[in-house]
């Protein structure tokens, strides 16, 4: 909620805000209570208004397939997912699927001509993407 023009003091009550409500940085997305806490706690400490505490921010949504009990044979199902935290290579997915379902992420075609493979921009090679 407080943007990249923060101050040293606002940023130090982020943080004692976060470790008043249990949420530990880098432990996965705060649990809309942490959020709800969080809102409420920088508004009475001055560090965003009301309004802006009330605004939500916008929630990213894509498509993924799933393969349905995991049965390869079967057609693939459509999900549609909230995805949170990305760097356009491994995205975190905050809800819509379950751990241990199948998902397509490629798919081959018989006498097909391999496609090149996408940059990756840690990989060290060549002009980096970011």
């Amino acid at each position: 909620m407080l943007g990249a023009d923060a101050t040293p003091e606002q940023r130090q009550k982020m943080r004692e805000i976060m470790a008043e409500i249990g949420f530990t940085p880098g432990s996965g997305p705060p649990s809309q209570e942490q959020r709800d806490q969080m809102r409420k706690l920088m508004v009475e400490r001055g560090l965003v208004s009301a309004d802006a505490a009330s605004t939500q921010s916008t929630v990213t949504t894509r498509t993924v397939y799933r393969l349905p009990g995991g049965n390869k044979l079967a057609p693939p199902e459509s999900v549609s997912v909230k995805v949170g935290i990305t760097d356009n290579i491994v995205s975190e997915i905050l809800d819509g699927i379950a751990e241990g379902d199948v998902l397509i992420t490629s798919v081959s075609v018989p006498g097909a001509k391999p496609a090149a493979a996408p940059a990756n921009p840690f990989s060290g090679q060549g002009q980096r993407r970011f």
